[in-house]
């Protein structure tokens, strides 16, 4: 069974976990922070695992592309569903920064960005149309209370800025040149929240930090040939990096435009990865400068030492053997509080060989002071509470909670999952005999109990 898409307020029912511990591993990591997300996905490979012959001219690094779709979770749902859904480009997606509650990506297709709201209720409308269309940045001023869009120009010269009005319409009236570069700028860079200081390569691959006020220049760059990614922190603390030559570190300056500079792994315990040693790509600050998206590999169907795929010459049957991390995954980092090093990785989009996940973007509300994470129980401190009624197996916890239920046999391979609210039914899904670990996790909290039983069936009510 592939694994399942949701549409907003559809229940889930798949025969692997891959998305089971999303949201708790989330939460844990951002201190129960409510977290949204958006990334790119190429399908390059249909549910079969078979190539798709007509995406063979689209095998592109970023899923730059015209065949990709954009993806979203948000962990109020605890599940991933799509965006967009429809093939097309979806460059540059970017969620705003006030609450997130909006998405902005561009499209060179119909020379246009798109909005939508980020739990898809809505249709996606244009945003902008022709001209200096592709939206790079999101800022918001807590002050004012005004969100900004800042686009960039077809030749990437021009740094423009406007208001993002509140029924999320671009207010062109208020666009402002902010800065003008005598080199191509690309579409990755940083804006501090102030709005000052802006993170970005003039020219490639030369990193830096320019105050858009003065155009003092600050060089932020070693001694090496390439300079990729250019991040300046979305606080004010001036903090930037950029991925390294070897895609496998950030080089990263401390707070206060300081010029010391240290070497950050990040391509270490990237999940999925098992013990293979990927490229890194498209390392990005999210709206809390502890925080970071990232994806790996860099090269489709690459890894460092240049073990390449020739996906579209492969069957079906040799995809379905391959390795599943060397197609792209998207992640969720967390930044040591020194900053030296990364703490911790969450796989958001999973891994699937049938799929490139890669480039995005994410928002993160603020921590209440005092709030503090809740850690996972062991898996023996509590039992949770399970009828079985025949076929059927009923799972209940806490009323408006939402619960992720799986189910692994012996051999530790899950075979069914259940996204629900406040209770799970399962029944008629064939499952041999044996011994059976039912995993049920809520908000941070996980419970295991052992079942025994027959030939059943499973499914979700």
């Amino acid at each position: 069974m592939k694994p399942s898409i949701l549409t907003p307020g559809v229940l889930v029912c798949a025969a692997l976990s891959l998305f089971a511990d999303t949201r708790s591993d989330i939460l844990e990591l951002t201190g129960n922070a409510r977290t949204k997300l958006v990334w790119v996905r190429f399908p390059w490979c249909d549910s079969t695992y078979t190539p798709v012959q007509a995406f063979k001219s689209d095998n592109s690094l970023g899923n730059s592309g015209p065949n990709t779709q954009l993806m979203a979770f948000d962990t109020d749902e605890g599940v991933q569903r799509y965006l967009d859904e429809q093939l097309d480009f979806h460059t540059v997606p970017r969620i705003t920064r006030r609450d997130g509650s909006h998405v902005i990506w561009s499209d060179k297709g119909n020379s246009c960005s798109w909005i939508r709201d980020h739990a898809g209720k809505t249709p996606k409308r244009k945003l902008l149309t022709k001209g200096d269309y592709t939206v790079v940045h999101c800022r918001y001023d807590a002050t004012s209370g005004k969100e900004y869009i800042y686009t960039l120009s077809d030749d990437g010269k021009r740094l423009s800025m406007m208001t993002l009005k509140s029924d999320y319409t671009a207010d062109t009236t208020t666009r402002t040149l902010v800065y003008t570069a005598t080199d191509k700028m690309k579409t990755s860079l940083g804006i501090s929240a102030d709005g000052r200081y802006l993170g970005t390569h003039v020219p490639w691959p030369q990193t830096r930090i320019i105050d858009m006020q003065s155009n003092q220049v600050y060089p932020r760059h070693v001694s090496e040939p390439f300079g990729c990614e250019p991040n300046l922190a979305p606080d004010n603390s001036y903090r930037f990096f950029y991925h390294s030559s070897g895609h496998d570190t950030v080089r990263m300056w401390g707070p206060a435009l300081s010029t010391t500079m240290w070497h950050v792994p990040v391509n270490k315990g990237l999940p999925g990865a098992g013990t293979k040693y990927f490229d890194t790509m498209g390392p990005r600050w999210s709206n809390q400068v502890r925080f970071f998206t990232i994806s790996y590999p860099l090269l489709f169907g690459f890894e460092v030492n240049w073990n390449m795929l020739d996906v579209f010459r492969m069957s079906a049957a040799q995809m379905k053997a391959e390795d599943p991390a060397k197609a792209g995954t998207f992640l969720l980092g967390k930044f040591s509080s020194d900053y030296q090093t990364v703490e911790k990785y969450v796989n958001v989009s999973g891994t699937d060989i049938r799929r490139r996940d890669v480039v995005g973007d994410a928002w993160i509300a603020d921590v209440p002071s005092g709030a503090r994470t809740r850690k996972p129980t062991s898996v023996e401190d509590r039992q949770p509470k399970v009828t079985i009624r025949g076929s059927a197996i009923e799972v209940g916890f806490a009323e408006g909670s939402i619960g992720i239920v799986t189910l692994t046999n012996a051999k530790g391979v899950s075979v069914a999952r259940v996204t629900a609210m406040g209770r799970a039914l399962m029944n008629k899904v064939p499952l041999p005999a044996g011994l059976y670990i039912l995993t049920l996790r809520t908000e941070g909290e996980i419970s295991t109990t052992r079942i025994l039983m027959g030939p059943s069936e499973l499914r979700t009510r």
